[in-house]
């Protein structure tokens, strides 16, 4: 990704992230991360919790395992 690309990217989410703040009452949930970042687990965020605690494993994988059975 180009440098412009990079930091229009960032510029944007920092809004977002700002945006949210105004809106919640808690700090921004650690699972949020970057799409492509290599510690980045998608799954994580769409099941973000109030209380900012996180799933133990992703629960996507119980639907593979009962595919297999």
């Amino acid at each position: 990704m180009r440098t412009k690309d990079m930091l229009r990217k960032s510029k944007i989410k920092n809004q977002v992230r700002e945006r949210i703040k105004e809106y919640d009452n808690i700090p921004t949930h650690s699972a949020l991360n970057s799409y492509g970042n290599i510690d980045n687990h998608e799954w994580k965020q769409y099941f973000l919790r109030d209380d900012n605690t996180e799933l133990p494993k992703c629960p996507f994988l119980r639907s593979l395992i009962d595919k297999e059975d």
